[in-house]
């Protein structure tokens, strides 16, 4: 038997946001074999630090769906209030689907479709001050307004194979601190990280979690070195 797998909300935030990719849509509603979908999709989830078999990523996703329809059914029908752990994400799934698509529970889904009514379009840049050589990266991601930057970076991966992260989450900060963007990383050795700031190349003072977006924003991020701390000096939080 199966052993039964407990998925935290992070990771079925990371799971909607993959299985809601355009080229998982494109394989999911083709003759593209269903069990290889789930595998890629386990994968990333790995590469994101969530370990999930391809069987719990599809169960996951077949639960949340049943889940779903049965809150729907039961609040069109005006009866008790049925409650589903993310019925907007999921709705706006079905809201977004093809037409031409048949109703099933493997049919094609978009976690957010761009360009879509009420979606915050954000231009997000990726910078490099420390090599030349780096190739700066821009694109322009839909998400729900008010949608914090770190939901942001996960619509923008799953958008494109040419941007990728990494995120390692700190309880005491309540948020994730990004680690690595398209493959460079940040080094405690080499003091550099990564900032994130505004069009105005004004820094956020608190982790991607926490800062919202909407529409016509503009969030760069920058790989920078830090300066570390004075012994003589009060800390700063200027590294400029």
């Amino acid at each position: 038997m199966a052993k039964f797998s407990v998925w935290t909300t992070e990771e079925a935030k990371h799971l909607l946001s993959l299985y809601g990719n355009r080229e998982t849509q494109k394989k999911l509603s083709g003759s593209y074999r269903n069990l290889e979908v789930y595998q890629d999709i386990a994968a990333k989830l790995a590469s994101r630090g969530f370990n999930k078999t391809a069987h719990q990523c599809r169960m996951k996703v077949k639960n949340m769906k049943t889940k779903y329809w049965k809150a729907k059914e039961h609040n069109q029908n005006g009866t008790r209030t049925f409650k589903c752990p993310f019925y907007k994400e999921l709705d706006a799934i079905r809201e977004n689907r093809p037409t031409s698509q048949e109703e099933g529970l493997e049919g094609v889904v978009v976690l957010y479709s761009q360009g879509g009514t009420g979606l915050a379009t954000v231009t997000l840049k990726v910078r490099n001050d420390l090599d030349l050589a780096f190739r700066p990266y821009q694109t322009s991601v839909s998400v729900p307004p008010g949608s914090s930057v770190y939901t942001l970076l996960l619509q923008a991966s799953a958008d494109s194979p040419n941007f990728s992260f990494q995120a390692e989450y700190y309880g005491s900060q309540s948020s994730h601190m990004i680690t690595s963007i398209n493959g460079v990383a940040y080094n405690e050795d080499d003091r550099t990280f990564w900032r994130f700031e505004n069009k105005k190349k004004v820094k956020f003072d608190r982790g991607v979690d926490l800062i919202s977006v909407f529409d016509g924003d503009v969030i760069v991020f920058r790989f920078k070195h830090y300066d570390p701390p004075s012994t003589d000096d009060p800390a700063s939080d200027c590294d400029d």
